[in-house]
C-alpha cells in the first residue's frame, strides 16, 4: 500500500471529481437497494391485500416509487461512469505530463541506459495500471462500505439485532474477500505484466529492426528465437506440454498462450479443440 500514496496524491488535484463520481455510485446502488426493496414489498402486500384490497390498497404510489428508483438508478450509473471515467482520464494526462517533465531533462547518457522499447512500456503499461486504481479499488470499496452503514443503520429502525448481524456480515465480507482475492491474482498479476512487458518489447525491436532481418532472411529465425527465450521460461504456449510453439513467426504468439495468434493458429488440445489455419 505504500508504494500506492505516491500515486494518491495525484487524486487530490481531482478531489471534487473524484468524490462527486463516489457520491453518485453511492446513489446508484442505494437506488438499487431501494427498488429491490419496495418491489419486494409491493408483491408481497398486493398478494396480501389480494380481490379485497382493490379498493383501498394504494398501487400508485408503491408503482411510482419503483419506476423512480428504476430512474435514478440508470440515470445515475451513467452519471458515475462519465465523471469517474472524466476524473481518471485527467489523472492519467497530468501523471503523464509528469512524467515528461522528469524525463526530458535527463541528459541523453542517463535516456540511454534505456531501451526505447523499456521508456514505451513504462509511459503506456504503468500509466495506464493506474486507471483501476480508482474505478475498481478505492471507489468500489468505500462506497460498499458507506452503502452497508446506511443499510445498517436503516434496518436498525426494524430491528436492532438483524441490522447489526447483517451489518457484521457485510463488513467482513468488505475486509475479508479483497486480500483473499489480491494474494489469489498477485502471481498471475506479475505474470501477465512480465508477459506484456516483454511483447512491447520485442515488438519494438521487431519493428525497427525488421527491415534488416528481412533483407538478410533473419526474420523468421528471430522470432523462433524470441519464443524459445521468453516464452518457454513464462509459460507460453510453448511451454505447455503438447502445444508446440506456431509455426509461422508471429509476435502476437507471445504474450498469452491462451489466445490464437494473428495468423489464426492455436495448438489442438488434446480433445481435439482449436484452430488451426
Amino acid at each position: 500500500m505504500r508504494v500506492l500514496l505516491p500515486f494518491l496524491a495525484l487524486y487530490r488535484r481531482h478531489g471534487g471529481r473524484i468524490a462527486l463520481g463516489m457520491l453518485l455510485a453511492i446513489v446508484t446502488l442505494l437506488a438499487s437497494i431501494g427498488l429491490l426493496s419496495l418491489s419486494g414489498w409491493f408483491l408481497a402486500g398486493s398478494a396480501l391485500a389480494g380481490t379485497a384490497g382493490l379498493y383501498t390498497f394504494n398501487y400508485m404510489l408503491p408503482a411510482a416509487g419503483v419506476r423512480g428508483a428504476a430512474i435514478t438508478r440508470t440515470a445515475g450509473r451513467w452519471a458515475e461512469r462519465v465523471v469517474s471515467h472524466d476524473a481518471t482520464f485527467r489523472v492519467l494526462q497530468q501523471l503523464r505530463i509528469d512524467i515528461f517533465t522528469k524525463i526530458l531533462p535527463l541528459s541523453p547518457g542517463v535516456i540511454a541506459g534505456f531501451r526505447q522499447a523499456e521508456l514505451l512500456n513504462r509511459l503506456v503499461a504503468d500509466v495506464d495500471t493506474l486507471d483501476h486504481l480508482y474505478l475498481r479499488v478505492l471507489s468500489p470499496l468505500l462506497s460498499a462500505l458507506v452503502v452497508s452503514l446506511v443499510v445498517t443503520l436503516g434496518l436498525c429502525a426494524l430491528d436492532v439485532r438483524l441490522a447489526l448481524t447483517l451489518g457484521a456480515m457485510m463488513l467482513a465480507v468488505l475486509v475479508v474477500f479483497p486480500p483473499l482475492f489480491y494474494h489469489a491474482g498477485k502471481s498471475i498479476g506479475r505474470d501477465l505484466t512480465r508477459l506484456r512487458a516483454a511483447y512491447r518489447l520485442h515488438l519494438v525491436t521487431w519493428l525497427q529492426g525488421n527491415a534488416e532481418l528481412t533483407v538478410y532472411g533473419a526474420a523468421g529465425t528471430t522470432v523462433v528465437s524470441w519464443m524459445k527465450q521468453n516464452v518457454i521460461g513464462s509459460g507460453g504456449n510453448s511451454g505447455r506440454p503438447g502445444w508446440p510453439p506456431c509455426p509461422r513467426p508471429c509476435l502476437s504468439c507471445l504474450p498469452d498462450w491462451r489466445l490464437p495468434c494473428c495468423c489464426g493458429w492455436r495448438p489442438t488440445t488434446s480433445a481435439g479443440h482449436g484452430l488451426r489455419w
